[in-house]
């Protein structure tokens, strides 16, 4: 079984198609753990699986696109899944060549590299709980929004769980609040609106993808009420209102830094 982790991305990607933990190359005898070409994420049926190495490319993006947007942006739950399943190959895959003295080395350096992954993970799902627990209800209407509308399933913005989680955290504030005062007062004077986030206001640095993306409404900042179109060519950088970009962001074709 082989992968390797190690590759010459200036990001710091690594490729875990490969870690070698010996020179023989026979098949594994049944109950091995499977290698990493044995977990592909497979998208649609008319386009290829993905590998291991451009999954953790994949995330590295959603990652960085994540912590820079100043919103929620549509779940990527498959990608973390498939992520997730490929590091429970390669512990596996660490366990079963564990007592082989010849491999301690080689196996300690790659568990530095999938704890370096596993943090990747957790904060892109770490960045995702904050900016719903801050803005819970607002969230959630946006998600419903979109599902009563049938967006692509690349546009909905909540995963199962993520959703699930949400609805949870509604109703208990709802029963705190309620057992701490609402209940106590007029029918009246028990709604309480939400907060919710100001996206005019926001700017965001990106950088265009590899083709150029036309039509990008700016708001117009002498006359309020009006807006004009932009063009955007690729590989180059801008500093644009987030609302402006939203659609080309989730459509993957821009990214932000």
């Amino acid at each position: 079984m082989s992968y390797d982790l190690f590759d010459s991305d200036p990001q710091g990607l690594r490729d875990l198609d490969r870690l070698d933990l010996g020179d023989d190359r026979q098949d594994p005898p049944a109950g091995d753990a499977p290698t990493m070409e044995d977990t592909p994420l497979e998208e649609d049926d008319d386009e290829e699986a993905m590998s291991a190495s451009d999954i953790l490319k994949v995330m590295n993006e959603i990652w960085l696109n994540e912590n820079a947007s100043p919103t929620l942006l549509p779940h990527r739950s498959e990608i973390v899944e498939a992520l997730l399943s490929c590091i429970r190959d390669m512990q596996e895959n660490f366990a079963n060549n564990r007592d082989k003295p010849e491999y301690q080395l080689m196996i300690q350096i790659h568990q530095l590299e999938v704890h370096r992954i596993t943090y990747l993970v957790n904060d892109y799902v770490r960045a995702r709980l904050r900016k719903i627990d801050f803005f819970p209800e607002e969230i959630l209407r946006e998600d419903e929004k979109r599902r009563r509308e049938n967006v692509p399933d690349n546009r909905e913005l909540l995963s199962s769980p993520e959703r699930e989680y949400v609805q949870k955290r509604l109703a208990a504030d709802r029963a705190l609040l309620n057992r701490a005062f609402l209940n106590s007062l007029p029918d009246v004077l028990r709604t309480i609106e939400a907060p919710g986030q100001d996206l005019t206001v926001e700017r965001v640095f990106l950088e265009v993808n590899s083709e150029p993306v036309n039509g990008i409404s700016m708001p117009d900042m002498k006359e309020p009420e009006s807006e004009f179109l932009i063009d955007l060519q690729p590989r180059s950088r801008h500093l644009l209102p987030f609302l402006s970009v939203r659609d080309a962001l989730e459509d993957n074709q821009v990214r932000l830094l």
